[in-house]
């Protein structure tokens, strides 16, 4: 009996815990274009959930966008604070420019990163921050991930197509995603995905080295030891860089998969990309985000995943191109 009233008064005590440490949770969405429609609906997700302050940056959103998410102001009076840019910073700007203005909120401790199509489910908040302050205990340079979730595909083949590829590990050596060894894991995929249903049946944190910055969540300590997003990259990769400097300095990224963020925008969403390669962005997509895309890709994996077979996929790609 003694010791059930002690357990007892300890999760009362955790709950308490997390309770406070909720309240110091601050959400930075980042908007452009016509999206309004899409970025009012996750502001007010937020504040059903109890967060007590929301960073909304307008990156250079059309007139009628901004003035519908303005007008929310008046509704979350102290609570939601907007950051108006004269131009479309992309999105490394403009996580930028909203983490620095977190960092000067002294009420404010914990930072989740949204796109303005990000709408986490009832309790999804809870769970990262849970999760955070259990796994940070191990490292105290930690962020953990939502599972962005595509409603038409099965949750273990998202995990297993598209997550697990991409963001579990890097294609190391290769140049624009190309990379000789991925024919090997065509011709004989029993090597290559050995052990994959032990991590997927399972409701425990999945290890990445890199993350969208949509669902990033951290401490606001992390910042000092990596710094902020590289505005220069402007698209693509951007997010890849800054939470790979997490993994640089010997931090961790962990996707937890229970803690639910549905994507409401369907036309910018894409899990069926198994491995990254260049002909992907030369569908459907504008010139500029070609660019921004094929430069930034090139940069990442000569800088940070490269080594001598890198020399060897960049001429093959290049002799096919």
């Amino acid at each position: 009996m003694i010791f059930q009233n002690i357990l007892e008064e300890a999760i009362v005590n955790i709950n308490k815990n997390i309770q406070e440490e909720y309240n110091k949770i601050c959400v930075v969405i980042v908007t452009y274009g016509n999206r309004a429609h899409l970025a009012c609906q996750v502001i007010e997700q937020c504040f059903r959930e109890k967060i007590k302050k929301v960073i909304v940056i307008n990156n250079n959103s059309d007139k009628q966008s901004k003035n519908k998410i303005t007008a929310l102001s008046s509704l979350h009076t102290n609570k939601l604070k907007i950051i108006s840019l004269k131009e479309n910073s992309g999105s490394a700007g403009g996580f930028k420019k909203g983490l620095q203005e977190f960092y000067k909120e002294n009420a404010f401790e914990y930072v989740l990163l949204l796109d303005d199509d990000n709408l986490p489910d009832t309790t999804t908040i809870y769970k990262l921050l849970k999760n955070f302050l259990s796994l940070s205990c191990r490292n105290k340079l930690t962020a953990v991930h939502a599972f962005r979730k595509a409603n038409d595909i099965n949750t273990s083949t998202q995990i297993e197509s598209y997550i697990l590829p991409r963001m579990s590990t890097f294609n190391k050596n290769s140049f624009l995603g190309f990379n000789l060894s991925n024919i090997f894991r065509k011709i004989l995929p029993i090597f290559y995905t050995k052990g994959t249903c032990t991590i997927l049946n399972s409701n425990k944190e999945i290890s990445l080295n890199s993350a969208p910055f949509g669902t990033l969540f951290f401490h606001k300590s992390l910042l000092n030891k990596i710094g902020y997003p590289k505005e220069e990259l402007y698209l693509y990769m951007d997010d890849v860089e800054f939470t790979n400097r997490i993994k640089k300095n010997n931090g961790e990224i962990y996707l937890i998969p229970n803690a639910i963020v549905n994507e409401i925008d369907k036309s910018t969403w894409n899990p069926s990309h198994r491995f990254f390669n260049v002909f992907m962005y030369l569908e459907n997509t504008s010139l500029p985000k070609v660019f921004f895309a094929i430069r930034n890709t090139i940069f990442f994996e000569h800088h940070v995943i490269n080594n001598a077979n890198f020399s060897v996929n960049k001429g093959e790609i290049l002799g096919i191109a």
